[in-house]
C-alpha cells in the first residue's frame, strides 16, 4: 500500500518530463519557422539555402522535402553558435595517442580559394634544400649584368621589429581535416602538384610573351604556409612546392623572368608571413615577394619604415570558417597594411561595366574586423583597378592575379606611372589588346601555387588573353539612332540637341570615352585631385 503513492508520483514526474520535452520541441520548431531567416553566413562565407517553392512534381519526387530540410537546417536559430559548440564537443571525443584526429571539414571552395589536386609523395628534405640553393644561384647567374643591383643590399629591408609567426607552443601536434591540416593553432591547406597542369600554366604564360613583343613578362608563384610550417613526421601528406615552382620555371621561355619569391619567404619564415586562420599570406609575406620582384626587375624597394602602418585585429579567416576549430579561435589573426608614400588616383571597373569608371582607393578603411577583413586590400576582388601616379618613370605595369595578389599590388605604385590590377577571374576585356592600347611595358603574372595546379585558373588566364566584350543592349540605343538621323537632315537642330544629349548620358567628370586617346586621358587625369594611398 505504501508503494502506490510513490509510483503515482513517479508517473506524474514522467508525464511532466514528456510534456516539457514535447512542448520544448514544438516551441523550438515553431520559432525556427516564424523567426527572421538569415540569408548569408558570415562565418562560413556562403549563401544559405533558400526556401524552396512548392510544386506537385517536387512534392511527389521528394525534391521538395530535401530542399526544405536543407533550408530548415541552414536557417535554424543560433545555428552558427550551435555549430561552434558542436565542434568544441567533438574535439573532446576519442583517444588520440599521437594527438592526431581526422574529421571532414566543409570541402566546398570558398571565394578566392582553389581546390588542390591529389597529393603526391614529396622528395626528402635534403634534396629540397639543395634545389633551393641551386635555383637561387642559377637565377642570379642568368641575369644580365646591367640588371643586377650589387649596390642594393636587399637583406637590409628586413624589419627587425617584425612580429613572429604566432605558432603556439600548446595544442595538438597535428590534425587533418579533409584537405586541411591543423597544427597547433595554425591551419594549412594540403598541396598536391600536377606536372601536366604546371606545364600547361607555363605554356599559357609563354604565349603571352610570344605575342607581346617589347613587353617584359614576369612570373611570380606564391608558395603557401604548409610548405614552411608542416611539422616533422607529416611531410608525406603534401607535395613539394619548391620542386613544383622550379618545374614551372624550367618550362618558361627565355623571354620571361621568373621571380623567386620562395627563397625570400623561406629566409624569413619565423616572421608573421602567413595567417594562421586563413589561406592567404599576410602583407609581410607579400612584402617578401615584393623584395624578390625588385631584385628581378632591377628596382630599389621602399622599406616598411617609410610607409604608414595600419593594423586590424580580430580576423578569423577561411580555415576557421571551414572547421570552427577552437584552437584557431583562441588566437585570431590581425591584418596589417602599409601605405606607400606616393600620391595617386585610382578607379575601379565593376563586373558588367568594363568601361565605367568608379572612383576608388587601394585600401578599404571601412574593413574593421570579422571574416572579410582581408578585403581591406583593394576593396576585395574587382575585374580591374587602374592606379595612376606622378612618378614619371616611363614604365607601366599590369599585374594579373587572383586574391593573393591583393596584398602585393599596392607596393608596385612606388615604381610605375600606371598600375593596372587585373583579377583573372572577372576581367572582361582582352588582355593583349589592352596592353597594346595602353602602352603597358611590364606584365606580371602572380598566382599562388594552388592556382598554378588548378585547371580552372589556367583556363581563366587563357580565356582573357584575346577575349572580346559585347556590351548589353541599353534603352539609350534607339534614342541615339534617332539623334543620328536628325543630325543628317537637321544640322541646326543638331547643334542645340547634342549638348543636352551629352549631359543626359554622361556622368559628371567622366573620363574620355576613347581609351586609345592617351593625351586626352592624361589631361583629364591631371585635373583630378590626388591623395595618399590610405584615403
Amino acid at each position: 500500500m505504501s508503494n502506490k503513492p510513490k509510483r503515482q508520483r513517479l508517473q506524474s514526474l514522467h508525464l511532466i518530463n514528456v510534456c516539457v520535452t514535447v512542448l520544448t520541441l514544438i516551441a523550438v520548431g515553431v520559432l525556427a519557422l516564424v523567426l527572421p531567416k538569415p540569408t548569408v553566413s558570415e562565418v562560413e562565407r556562403r549563401e544559405l539555402a533558400k526556401k524552396p517553392e512548392f510544386t506537385l512534381e517536387s512534392w511527389f519526387s521528394g525534391e521538395f522535402a530535401q530542399q526544405y530540410d536543407a533550408y530548415y537546417a541552414d536557417t535554424f536559430p543560433q545555428r552558427e553558435e550551435l555549430v561552434t559548440m558542436a565542434s568544441k564537443i567533438e574535439s573532446m571525443e576519442g583517444i588520440r595517442p599521437d594527438d592526431v584526429r581526422i574529421y571532414q571539414a566543409n570541402s566546398s571552395p570558398q571565394q578566392g580559394t582553389e581546390q588542390p589536386a591529389e597529393p603526391q609523395q614529396p622528395s626528402d628534405t635534403q634534396s629540397e634544400e639543395v634545389t633551393v640553393g641551386e635555383s637561387e644561384d642559377a637565377q642570379q647567374a642568368e641575369q644580365p649584368a646591367e640588371e643586377q643591383q650589387p649596390t642594393i643590399d636587399y637583406d637590409a629591408y628586413d624589419d627587425p621589429n617584425a612580429p613572429g609567426n604566432g605558432l603556439s607552443q600548446e595544442g595538438t601536434d597535428g590534425e587533418q581535416a579533409g584537405n586541411l591540416f591543423l597544427y597547433k593553432n595554425m591551419g594549412m591547406q594540403i598541396f598536391g602538384s600536377s606536372e601536366s597542369l604546371s606545364k600547361r600554366y607555363a605554356q599559357v604564360i609563354n604565349s603571352y610573351a610570344e605575342d607581346l613583343d617589347g613587353v617584359q613578362v614576369y612570373s611570380l608563384i606564391a608558395p603557401t604556409s604548409i610548405e614552411f610550417y608542416l611539422p616533422e613526421g607529416y611531410e608525406g601528406i603534401a607535395s613539394s612546392q619548391r620542386e613544383n615552382i622550379d618545374y614551372v620555371a624550367e618550362n618558361l621561355s627565355d623571354k620571361i623572368k621568373s621571380v623567386d619569391a620562395y627563397s625570400e619567404i623561406e629566409k624569413n619564415k619565423d616572421e608573421y608571413l602567413y595567417f594562421r586562420t586563413d589561406h592567404h599570406w599576410t602583407v609581410r609575406g607579400a612584402y617578401q615577394a615584393y623584395i624578390a620582384f625588385c631584385k628581378t626587375a632591377g628596382l630599389t624597394p621602399v622599406s616598411l619604415e617609410e610607409m604608414e602602418h595600419h593594423q586590424i585585429d580580430g580576423f578569423l579567416g577561411t580555415f576557421y570558417s571551414q572547421t570552427h576549430d577552437q584552437q584557431l579561435a583562441t588566437t585570431p589573426d590581425f591584418v596589417e597594411y602599409f601605405v606607400p608614400p606616393v600620391e595617386y588616383t585610382a578607379w575601379r571597373y565593376s563586373t558588367g561595366s568594363p568601361y565605367t569608371l568608379v572612383e576608388s582607393s587601394l585600401f578599404a578603411s571601412y574593413a574593421t574586423s570579422g571574416p572579410n577583413t582581408y578585403s581591406v586590400f583593394l576593396h576585395g576582388d574587382f575585374p580591374l583597378l587602374h592606379v595612376q601616379t606622378g612618378n614619371n618613370t616611363g614604365r607601366k605595369i599590369m599585374i594579373i592575379k587572383e586574391s593573393f595578389g591583393n596584398a602585393f599590388a599596392p607596393f608596385l605604385v612606388s615604381h610605375y606611372d600606371d598600375v593596372y590590377i587585373v583579377d583573372q577571374r572577372y576581367f572582361e576585356l582582352g588582355v593583349e589588346d589592352f596592353v597594346r592600347e595602353n602602352g603597358i611595358t611590364d606584365l606580371l603574372f602572380l598566382n599562388n601555387i594552388f592556382a598554378v595546379n588548378t585547371g580552372v585558373r589556367i583556363d581563366e588566364l587563357q580565356g582573357i588573353q584575346n577575349q572580346s566584350y559585347t556590351a548589353p543592349a541599353t534603352v539609350q540605343q534607339p534614342a541615339q539612332q534617332s539623334t543620328e538621323q536628325q543630325q543628317e537632315t537637321e544640322k541646326q537642330q543638331q547643334q542645340t540637341q547634342q549638348p543636352a544629349q551629352q549631359t543626359a548620358d554622361e556622368p559628371e567628370e567622366s573620363p574620355p570615352e576613347t581609351q586609345t586617346d592617351q593625351q586626352e586621358e592624361q589631361e583629364w587625369w591631371e585635373q583630378k585631385p590626388r591623395r595618399r594611398l590610405g584615403g
